[in-house]
Formats: structure tokens, C-alpha cells, sequence
């Protein structure tokens, strides 16, 4: 690129907030743009003494990169959406005599005839199936999430026992939308916390988590076994605790 120096006898004529900024001796370097050793404002600000880059008749067009920046604001951890879970209708001998029942929909009842958690202890459940965990933390070290079952089913028909030593399975892929999957599993899951989603390290886990958990083969419950009289068409309903925790 050729090269040219001039000294200006005059002010020149460089518009900065409607100023003149008089020029002393200055460096056509060609059309530009900058370098670090030679550049329009020395990484400070416009002054006298100001270069420049010609745009000579018959050579290409003057041109300057400056730069443009911003800052990312790291957000939180955040549990967005947790499931209800409604195993349908269950045989009498399932009960009575143990045995496993697996998830038929994501629709429970909040009647003030039937519900004993749904939105009495229990606000939050989605009737969609989806569970969705949020981490917009930028470089975190990993986040888990865990699960807990009521220690009782409970019912308001009348006659109706409480329910106990029933537990909990969990199993679906969560699809994250930064990186790949995060496993959703958990068996024998009841009054003590299960971890049931891990995200490890600063690879996994970035931005939203979704499983949908809503067939079949995403949950189920394991009956112990009842001694007790339980009435036909008993609706019966537990919490169910979702924890989540940052750190894998």
C-alpha cells in the first residue's frame, strides 16, 4: 500500500461535536482500515494532530473498523415446571396384594370432593407432563435435581385409609438446548430424597432442560401390599417434592 506524509498548513476540517480539530503533521495511510501501529484514534479518543485515511480520486474507498461490545448478564438457576402425575385407575388386588401401575396421564383432579393435595398442598403441577429446569447461570459447576413422594396417599371418601410405603419411578431424556441430554431417572423414590437429573460440570445442563413425562413408560408406582379395607372408586392423592440444587 502506498504511503503518503503531509504537513497541513491549515486546520482540518474533521467535524467532531461541530469543533474544528487542527491536524499537524498527518499519515495518509491509503484507504485503511487501522493497524496497531498506525490507526485513527490510538485506541483513545479523536485529538489534534488527528490521522486519517485518503480516499484518493481513483483509488478505493476509505475505510475504519471501530468495535462494538456488550456484556453478558448471568441470570439463575431456575425450576420452571414440575408434572402431575395420574396412574388412572388401579385393580383392588394391585393394591391389596402389591404390585406396579404405570403413569396413564398428566390430568388430576382438584375437586373439593376429591383432592387432597392437588391445590390444597399442592400448587404447582402442570397437566402437560412437562418438568423443565433453566440454568442461565453462563459457567456454572452443574446443577441436580431431586424427588420426594408423600409418606401417604390420602382420600376424602369416606371410609378410605390412609395409604403408605407406596414408592415412585422415574425414567424419561430430558433434551437440552444447549448441549445433548440430561437423564430423568429415579427408582423407589418416597420419603427421602432421590437424585433423579444431574448436570455435571460446565458442559451439560446450559440453558432449558425439558423431559416430558407422560406415558407409560416415563413413571410408574409400586404398591407394597394393604392390609386395611380400601372402598371401590376411592380418588387418592400424595405430594410429590421437586428439589433443585445447584453443584452436580
Amino acid at each position: 500500500m502506498k504511503r503518503t506524509y503531509a504537513t497541513l498548513a491549515a486546520a482540518a476540517l474533521l467535524g467532531i461535536s461541530g469543533a474544528l480539530v487542527p491536524a499537524a503533521t498527518v499519515h495518509a495511510d491509503g484507504p485503511g482500515p487501522g493497524t496497531a501501529d498506525y490507526n485513527l484514534s490510538a485506541n483513545t479518543s479523536v485529538t489534534s494532530g488527528q490521522k486519517f485515511f485518503e480516499a484518493a480520486q481513483g483509488n478505493s474507498a476509505a475505510t475504519a473498523k471501530s468495535t462494538a461490545q456488550f456484556t453478558v448478564e448471568g441470570g439463575t438457576l431456575q425450576l420452571i415446571a414440575v408434572p402431575d402425575l395420574n396412574f388412572g385407575q388401579i385393580p383392588l388386588t394391585t393394591i391389596v396384594s402389591s404390585g406396579d401401575k404405570a403413569l396413564e396421564n398428566n390430568l388430576v383432579s382438584s375437586a373439593d370432593t376429591d383432592a387432597t393435595s392437588k391445590n390444597v398442598t399442592a400448587f404447582d403441577g402442570n397437566s402437560s407432563g412437562k418438568l423443565i429446569v433453566n440454568d442461565l447461570r453462563g459457567i456454572t459447576g452443574g446443577w441436580t435435581l431431586s424427588t420426594t413422594l408423600g409418606t401417604q396417599f390420602t382420600s376424602k371418601t369416606a371410609g378410605a385409609p390412609a395409604l403408605t410405603g407406596i414408592t415412585l419411578s422415574l425414567a424419561a431424556t430430558g433434551t437440552n438446548q444447549v448441549n445433548g441430554t440430561v437423564s430423568l431417572e429415579g427408582n423407589g423414590i418416597g420419603a427421602s430424597p432421590v437424585d433423579v437429573a444431574t448436570a455435571t460440570g460446565a458442559d451439560q445442563g446450559k440453558g432449558a432442560t425439558t423431559w416430558d413425562v407422560n406415558t407409560a413408560a416415563n413413571a410408574s408406582l409400586k404398591f407394597p401390599g394393604q392390609s386395611a379395607y380400601i372402598p371401590a372408586s376411592a380418588i387418592y392423592q400424595s405430594d410429590i417434592t421437586w428439589t433443585l440444587t445447584a453443584g452436580a
